[in-house]
């Protein structure tokens, strides 16, 4: 992918940014393409939402055999404010996503990817990088990149 200026970060690539030992394959590869588009001088972007849902996953439990601690998962988001950009998921995201739910008849726990793809849209981000492509294909506004392809 050439002349992307802004890439939007779906919640799944910064748990496996975080959580070394969850798919180390995966946490190699994200990591080596943050570290190359950031040399590449190219924007990083989050939301409060990926924030949000990155500590309900990395927090619990159920799903993980080593989960963070409140205060671990609180440290690593704050890492993540001061690393990449935070997009606001404001009033304006909101009218997008309420657009892309009823243009695309989002159902269930696809509303929070509208919410995400929503808040990139925005913003203006044009890519979005997750290994969930398939949760936003649909949308047409934006662009979903597996690390690997980038």
């Amino acid at each position: 992918m050439k002349n992307i200026s802004e890439l939007f970060l779906d919640t799944n690539i910064l748990v496996h940014l975080t959580l070394t030992d969850f798919d180390a394959k995966k946490h190699r590869e994200a990591s080596g393409v943050v570290s190359r588009l950031f040399a590449q001088k190219v924007r990083l972007s989050i939301s409060d939402q990926v924030l949000r849902e990155f500590m309900a996953v990395v927090t619990n439990a159920r799903f993980l055999k080593k989960p963070l601690s409140s205060t671990e998962a609180v440290s690593q988001v704050n890492i993540f404010r001061d690393t990449f950009t935070v997009r606001e998921s404001d009033g304006e995201a909101l009218d997008v996503c309420l657009r892309l739910v009823a243009e695309h008849g989002v159902t269930g726990a696809l509303v929070h990817d509208a919410a995400i793809a929503a808040t990139a849209i925005r913003h203006g981000v044009t890519h979005l990088m997750t290994y969930n492509t398939s949760d936003f294909k649909s949308f047409k506004d934006i662009t979903s990149v597996v690390p690997g392809d980038l």
